[in-house]
């Protein structure tokens, strides 16, 4: 009696995609700046929207105006 074939199944490496080329170190740059963007823009997001709920900077500015609008429009 013949043993049953059996199949392997594709699993993704560690250092690349499971069809066996790897990863460009290109792509990982990109990838990685693209990520430290995103969590940049959430963090400031996060940041204003206390600041619009508590009606006041977290810099201990000028009261109802927040961080980002002081550094984009400063007062003269």
């Amino acid at each position: 009696m013949a043993a049953p074939a059996t199949r392997r199944k594709a699993t993704a490496r560690a250092d690349g995609p499971a069809h066996g080329r790897p990863r460009s170190p290109v792509r990982k740059v990109v990838a990685g700046g693209a990520a430290a963007v995103i969590v940049f823009v959430l963090a400031l997001l996060l940041v204003t929207g206390v600041e619009v709920v508590l009606g006041e900077p977290l810099s201990g500015g000028h009261r109802g105006q927040t961080s980002l609008g002081e550094v984009l429009h400063p007062a003269r």
